[in-house]
């Protein structure tokens, strides 16, 4: 909307930038994202999909690469969940 009307968009959506070298893990979580349990709040993705990922697209075959993709991508699916339960908790005690 803001693009459309000529302005800016507000700080908060404009991603920050990402290393090369990490953006592959970004483009990961991304596409797995909807590969997470949901129910009463969304629960962390799970590592099958993740690793399917990581060998089906992005054709890692180190398991040392693997491990890297879960670890990578599992820390920023953390602080997804976090920023989201801290969200969630806010809007309740309004």
């Amino acid at each position: 909307m803001h693009i459309e009307d000529g302005e800016d968009p507000p700080p908060i959506c404009i991603p920050p930038p990402v290393s090369p070298a990490l953006a592959r893990y970004v483009v990961c979580f991304r596409l797995v994202t909807r590969d997470r349990p949901v129910g009463m709040a969304p629960g962390p993705i799970p590592t099958s999909a993740i690793i399917t990922y990581a060998r089906d697209v992005d054709g890692v075959t180190d398991r040392a690469e693997l491990r890297r993709y879960l670890r990578f991508v599992g820390t920023i699916d953390e602080e997804y969940l976090r920023a989201g339960h801290t969200e969630r908790r806010e809007k309740g005690a309004d």
